[in-house]
């Protein structure tokens, strides 16, 4: 299927993300988005629906955003949100990641951008951010990508040269079905 807007199966495609998702979904991803926009907050799509963005779209319940330090409060070492930081939308919630270190920081920089919508994190970010986390179904999640046309050369060059440990990960998750 073909959305409005894609350059290529390649491309990120917010339309093509938010197809998988319900209305409660969608409404919490322009919503919080907005919010985060207005408050000054620096964010991008990540999780399931950045995964749906780069081709591979499912069903998730919450929205994921990576989020500059800008989102959070420090008493200690605990962040805690700022007023006014959206962490539910109505029944859905919205996650923030802090982008605490040097590659969510610079995920975060180069986010593309989806047209009206939020940006999405590069997809090689967002494969580092499946496989640290690895969970079942983000191992499933970055099969799904590969098998949407992720550039497996250009993922394996930012593992290595980010966080050259995942690579022997990455190709432990796509030996497993």
């Amino acid at each position: 299927m073909t959305y409005p807007g894609d350059q290529s199966p390649k491309e990120p495609s917010l339309t093509r993300a938010l197809d998988a998702l319900s209305p409660n979904v969608r409404n919490a991803v322009s919503e919080a988005s907005a919010r985060l926009a207005a408050l000054g907050i620096r964010h991008a799509l990540v999780g399931g629906i950045a995964v749906g963005a780069y081709g591979a779209p499912r069903n998730t319940t919450d929205v994921d955003f990576l989020v500059g330090l800008e989102a959070f409060e420090s008493s200690g070492v605990v962040l805690l949100h700022k007023a006014g930081v959206p962490v539910r939308v109505g029944d859905v919630a919205v996650d923030l990641l802090p982008a605490e270190e040097p590659a969510m920081e610079r995920a975060l920089a180069e986010a593309v951008p989806l047209g009206s919508g939020p940006p999405v994190v590069p997809l090689p970010a967002l494969v580092l951010m499946k496989l640290r986390a690895l969970r079942p179904h983000d191992q499933e999640d970055v099969r799904r990508l590969v098998a949407a046309g992720a550039d497996l050369g250009l993922v394996r060059s930012y593992l290595t040269s980010v966080e050259p440990a995942l690579v022997p990960r990455l190709d432990w998750v796509l030996t497993r079905a």
